[in-house]
Formats: structure tokens, C-alpha cells, sequence
């Protein structure tokens, strides 16, 4: 028994070495003349130890759940969002990069009683219900839609559920209806939403960075500043994509030219630089929304625009630390793993390594979500604002405190008149 189990853990240890997974040195070197001992080494002779205990003592255990459980838990310690993955999961991680996610083919704008209907995919599901351009969604799963934030709106719409969306709909002739619109999976616009809001602020939500949407992206920036707004709203929240040059393309416009955006770097000695081209920035104060859904191209995006952009602050929660930097590797059993081959160098020398997402600026909490739902209502940003446009900019902002604090800083930016911030030059090494 001794023997299968010395067996089994050497060629468990060994395996995983081979994917490229260890220790670290510095979380098991020994304090004794064995220091300098591979990590490994020490590693297998706690484990058969242990073993040696437990068979002592008539503790049995089932082999292969063991094997299976200490990789886990191996690569768990070694990569946090590492794991071991099947045909499904690989789908999901393809869908995630490429934008694709459950809908019902709808794209909405928040107004007083709820959302209005803005666009709606030929052929998709509310299509088929017969939801039109310009009829209000009043209600979203049991929940009264002027309540939403277009954020929570499309967290509902687009859940990963077998059950139907449930939407209250008035229609354009004043009639109401409830219905339940089957989910489908679906390619999202890469660009939401793009909205001027009162006060001369852009605000545009991103579903995915993927081919040609950075250009997308970036002609739309450009347009406004030429339209003299003062500030923008860039909402990452969710949004992930997979195309590398659509961040080069969206950063560039937020460093000077020249400036190196980031590099991404392996094993492989292959590394992948950006810089930026850009000779003309937009020198437009811009607040980036970021959430634990925030992934791939997107969160590259953010980490670069707060490592090089100039006129850039963060808003919401930690990111999601999945910045295409892993791979799915195929171990000699048969079995795949996704963890992390690449490591994410931006402008100001920070580095993510997939152990943690990007920390915004400004972070937004519970007791903040809690306290704007109990009425703060942006009333000293907008002594200035005229009735009708407080009204619209409330709907925007209503419940979604990282949203509501990034327009209370443009506000404030613009009555100090303070045209830009933060000025980066800095370089990647």
C-alpha cells in the first residue's frame, strides 16, 4: 500500500511540474542544510509522510479523488482563477472573450418610468414578442424598472437562467402587457449604449473590445470632442472582448504619442508590446467604471488607462484579474487546465500576474449602494442644472452609485473648470 502510494504522489508532483505549476521556493525552503532541496522534493515527502500516518492509523482514502483534489488545490494556491476545465467551460470562456451571453435582443435608455426601448434585434427574442422602438420596459423580473439602474436592467435581462426574462411593456398606444421572453444566446453590440447626458458628459457602456469595435469606439470619442463635452463616462462593468489592437486603439487616444500602453509577456520570449500612435489625445476628464466582471480586453483596457492615460480615474469595484493572460494546456492524462502563461506590464510599471484584478480609484462599497438608494440625489452637483436635465441625469444615476459619484466629480471637475489631470509619459521597461 506504501509503495502505490509513494508511486501515485511522485507521478502526481511530477505531472504537475510538467504543467508548469510549483510552490513557490519561498513558501517551502526549509530552514536546514537541505535548503537547497527543488520545492518539490519537500513538498512529496510531506505528502508521503503523511501517507505513511494515515495508513498507520487505518485511514483510507480513494486515490484518484486525492490526485484530483491536491492538483486543485495546487493550482488554486498557485493561480486563483486557475482550474481545471471541460468542453463546457471552454465554451464559456470563448463566449465570455467574444462578448456572447444570454439576451433577449434589446438595447434600452434609462427615462422616468423605466427604460425606453432603443433598438431591437431583427429576428431575436423580444422581436419575436413584438417589443418595438419606443415602447417602455416598466418592470423587469418582478421589479419595478424606474427602480433600475440600466446596470441591474441588463444584470437581470441577461442572467444565465433556463427560466424566461419577465418584462412589463407599455406600449407606444398606452396599453400595457406582461410577458416572459425566452433567453437566447447572443453576440451583444460591442458599444451599448452611447448617450450625451446633461452638462455636456458622454456616457458609453462596452460590451466586449473585439475586431474593429476600438475604432468604433475611438471615432465616437473623437466625435465628441469635437462636439466640446466637457467629460466622459467610459462603463466597463461586465464587459471582457478579445482584440488587442481595439485596446490600442482605445488607449492611444489617452497618452501622448510614443508612450508604450503595455506589454504582456511569457515564457515564451514572445512578448506583446503596444504603443501609443495617437498624436492628438482628447484631453477630455474621463471616469472608467469597473466591476468584478469586468475581463479580458476590457480590463487590459482599464489596467492601461490607469497605468498611462492622463485625465483618467476609476470607479467601482476590484476587476476580475483575467486579463487574457491564461491559457487552456492539455496535461499527458488527458486532462486541461486554464491558468495563467502571461503576466500584464502597464505604463507605470504595475504588473498583474492573474493573483488580483485592478483596484479602482475610487471604490465603491455596500454602505455606498446602501446610502444612494436612501436618497442622495446628487442635489449640490446640479445647482446649476436646469429642471428638465436634472430629471434625465437622475434617471441615469439612479441606483448605481458608481456611476452617480463618477458624474459628481465631472461636475465638480467642470465648475473648478479643470480642463484635465494626471499627465502620464511613462514607459514600459
Amino acid at each position: 500500500m506504501k509503495y502505490f502510494h509513494n508511486i501515485l504522489v511522485k507521478g502526481l508532483i511530477i505531472s504537475i511540474l510538467a504543467a508548469g505549476i510549483s510552490p513557490s521556493r519561498a513558501d517551502t525552503e526549509p530552514h536546514s542544510d537541505e535548503s537547497e532541496r527543488l520545492p518539490a522534493d519537500v513538498l512529496l515527502d510531506s505528502v508521503v509522510e503523511l501517507i505513511e500516518i494515515l495508513d498507520k492509523h487505518g485511514l483510507h482514502f480513494d486515490p484518484e479523488a486525492i490526485r484530483r483534489q491536491t492538483m486543485e488545490t495546487l493550482i488554486q494556491a498557485a493561480d486563483p482563477l486557475g482550474r481545471f476545465i471541460t468542453e463546457p467551460d471552454k465554451e464559456s470562456i470563448h463566449d465570455l472573450q467574444r462578448g456572447i451571453s444570454p439576451d433577449i435582443g434589446i438595447q434600452l435608455k434609462p427615462v422616468n418610468d423605466g427604460f425606453e426601448v432603443m433598438q431591437v434585434r431583427e429576428g431575436g427574442p423580444s422581436y419575436e414578442a413584438e417589443i418595438s422602438v419606443g415602447d417602455r420596459i416598466i418592470g423587469i423580473q418582478q421589479s419595478e424598472a424606474d427602480l433600475l439602474s440600466l446596470n441591474s436592467a441588463l444584470r437581470l435581462i441577461r442572467q444565465d437562467s433556463n427560466d424566461p426574462a419577465h418584462l412589463k411593456v407599455r406600449y407606444s398606444d398606452g396599453s400595457t402587457d406582461e410577458l416572459s421572453i425566452k433567453r437566447k444566446t447572443l453576440e451583444l453590440p460591442a458599444i451599448e449604449i452611447a448617450e450625451t447626458l446633461p452638462n455636456n458628459i458622454g456616457y458609453i457602456r462596452i460590451n466586449a473590445l473585439l475586431e474593429n469595435s476600438g475604432a468604433e469606439l475611438a471615432d465616437r470619442l473623437k466625435q465628441w470632442k469635437s462636439d466640446e463635452l466637457y467629460g466622459l463616462v467610459m462603463d466597463l462593468r461586465g464587459a471582457g472582448g478579445d482584440n488587442l489592437d481595439s485596446v490600442s486603439a482605445t488607449a492611444s487616444l489617452f497618452a501622448e504619442s510614443g508612450t508604450k500602453l503595455f506589454t504582456l509577456s511569457g515564457n515564451d520570449d514572445q512578448d506583446i508590446t503596444r504603443m501609443s500612435d495617437n498624436s492628438e489625445p482628447l484631453d477630455m476628464p474621463t471616469m472608467v467604471l469597473v466591476d468584478g466582471g469586468t475581463s479580458g480586453a476590457s480590463e487590459i483596457l482599464a489596467a492601461t488607462l490607469k497605468g498611462s492615460g492622463h485625465g483618467v480615474m476609476l470607479f467601482g469595484q476590484t476587476s476580475k484579474g483575467d486579463f487574457m493572460t491564461r491559457d487552456i494546456l492539455t496535461m499527458s492524462t488527458g486532462e486541461q487546465i486554464y491558468i495563467a502563461t502571461r503576466r500584464l506590464k502597464v505604463a507605470d510599471g504595475t504588473r498583474y500576474d492573474g493573483q488580483h484584478g485592478i483596484r479602482p480609484h475610487v471604490q465603491i462599497t455596500r454602505e455606498h449602494r446602501e446610502h444612494d438608494m436612501s436618497g442622495h440625489d446628487l442635489e449640490q452637483s446640479l445647482m446649476e442644472t436646469r429642471e428638465e436635465d436634472e430629471h434625465r441625469l437622475s434617471n441615469w444615476t439612479r441606483d448605481d452609485a458608481a456611476l452617480r459619484r463618477s458624474v459628481d466629480v465631472l461636475l465638480g471637475l467642470k465648475a473648478l473648470n479643470i480642463e484635465t489631470f494626471g499627465r502620464s509619459t511613462h514607459n514600459v521597461d
